[in-house]
């Protein structure tokens, strides 16, 4: 077992937050606590809580690595010479591919926090996430920055219930078809509104 002198602090917060991030696609949000996450890099809850403030800011520095991630993901897309219509359609299809593909990641990030003001850090990481759409929509509606800015979280508010709906199955019980239709419907009828 390592002891605390084993490693600096920013070693330590890594190895907890990759940890943690195992833990979550392992178990799901709802079996992750401060005790498994310092049974799993070999240090005491005592020792995390040194370099965390509470388990909840060890819950923002995970959702942090999973804007991080999906952010990674986005960007690899915003570079290509395809039409901002299609750039769009294809950062949609990336998000709901990665809320499939991550469900316990995508719902810690999602769920309720006690946290009553997010950190600036955490806010800027979303950001960079809505600076990625905001550039195509910018391209699409020669709109206002208020107004393209307001019409990327309005599509991301429209994919969230989507993907939310789909991961719960409730999807399914209503026949509404497969995620990946309805993201197509719901971001073509939204483009189309904004070029009108």
């Amino acid at each position: 077992m390592a002891r605390r002198s084993d490693n600096t602090r920013e070693e330590l917060k890594k190895m907890a937050i990759e940890a943690g991030l195992d833990l979550l696609e392992e178990s799901g949000p709802e079996k992750l606590s401060v005790r498994k996450i310092a049974a799993r890099i070999g240090y005491t809850v005592g020792t995390l809580y040194n370099v965390f403030d509470d388990f909840e800011d060890i819950v923002l520095h995970l959702n942090a690595a999973t804007l991080h991630d999906m952010h990674a993901q986005l960007a690899a897309l915003a570079n290509t010479r395809k039409k901002p219509q299609q750039r769009i359609l294809d950062f949609a299809h990336c998000y709901g591919a990665y809320a499939l593909a991550h469900q316990a990641r995508w719902k810690l990030l999602h769920q309720s926090s006690r946290v009553t003001k997010l950190p600036e850090w955490f806010l800027s990481d979303v950001h960079h996430i809505f600076a990625l759409v905001d550039a195509p929509l910018k391209e699409l509606s020669k709109q206002k920055p208020a107004i393209t800015n307001d019409a990327a979280k309005v599509l991301w508010a429209g994919l969230h219930g989507i993907c939310a709906l789909s991961l719960s199955q409730k999807l399914e019980r209503l026949e509404a078809g497969p995620m990946h239709l309805l993201i197509d419907n719901f971001v073509q009828h939204y483009m189309k509104g904004l070029e009108a």
